[in-house]
């Protein structure tokens, strides 16, 4: 998990149907509430700052940011900027903190070791975020920063093209470090996700059954902090060539046939063979061009007489 700077997030209770935001008094004290659609209140842009080498957030909410108080006890508050003389802005400074497997937690600067997690049972309105020393055996809840809206994008991915109808995988280029991927067919999901766990940009193979010819295949990419993006859509086609049959006795016919595409993936480089039994789209043509026509007329792409 991670954050992205100005990105705007909500912080939800993931067992109760709550978001944080400030109580509006004084002091503006954090709390759990039901979120009043379209209320902003509930929003919170996560400003980056570098303390050294380390990556902090500020949580900033109009001209409000989440404040520690002074003895690093008690409820958060909404509070105006603190002054950077005597690093009273450090108690506004978080890191998110991984604790355990998949499981995050904030750390405030102004007190090292330390966790941002909520007092329970969460049964009212109105229960304050609190700090506690990572030693303290205290009752917690989970909660998820859940993107609101963010000037960065996930870099769009690319279903490499052609994608054909016996292709048992599909290649998606572009995927950023970090990145998830999820593979639709005609707007439906198809298969697991699948995650760039990389260092770099890189292509996924995603494993597919074999699709019918003219399925919409879209590959959607996303990751935290960011707006998703999702790629152009592919149609899935059948690779068919034409070919020559020569009978026992008669004249030269052409068949236009389904192949079995063996490598490639490319229409210049695709290197196929018949299947057997062969499958058949039209046969005892009498020449190249009205096996062509047939192409033409079916948006077929690709002829090759044998």
């Amino acid at each position: 998990m991670s954050l992205t700077h100005n990105a705007d997030y909500r912080i939800r209770n993931l067992a109760y149907a709550k978001y944080i935001r400030g109580n509006g008094e004084s002091p503006n004290v954090l709390g759990q509430y039901t979120l009043a659609a379209g209320n902003a209140n509930f929003t919170f842009t996560a400003v980056e700052i570098y303390i050294g080498l380390d990556r902090y957030f500020k949580f900033k909410n109009g001209t409000k940011y989440w404040t520690v108080s002074a003895t690093n006890d008690g409820a958060l508050t909404l509070e105006d900027l603190l002054a950077v003389s005597g690093n009273a802005h450090l108690r506004q400074c978080f890191k998110l903190i991984q604790v355990s497997q998949g499981v995050f937690m904030l750390e405030v600067q102004s007190l090292p070791n330390s966790r941002v997690q909520l007092a329970g049972p969460l049964d009212l309105e109105g229960r304050y975020i609190q700090i506690f020393p990572n030693q303290v055996n205290h009752p917690s809840e989970q909660f998820a920063f859940e993107l609101v809206g963010s000037a960065a994008v996930v870099d769009t991915p690319v279903i490499r093209k052609p994608v054909y109808s016996d292709d048992d995988k599909i290649y998606v280029e572009n995927v950023e470090t970090g990145a998830s991927i999820q593979l639709y067919s005609n707007d439906q999901a198809l298969g697991p996700q699948r995650t760039n766990n990389t260092d770099g940009t890189t292509t996924l193979e995603v494993s597919i059954s074999p699709l019918p010819k003219g399925t919409n295949l879209k590959i959607q990419a996303f990751k935290s902090g960011e707006s998703p993006s999702t790629s152009a859509v592919v149609k899935v086609e059948e690779y068919v060539e034409i070919i020559r049959v020569r009978p026992p006795t008669g004249s030269v016919v052409y068949n236009v046939e389904i192949m079995n595409v063996e490598s490639g993936n490319t229409n210049e480089n695709v290197v196929a063979a018949r299947f057997e039994p062969p499958k058949i789209l039209a046969s005892n043509l009498a020449s190249v061009a009205a096996a062509e026509a047939f192409l033409q007329s079916n948006n077929y792409v690709k002829t090759q007489p044998n």
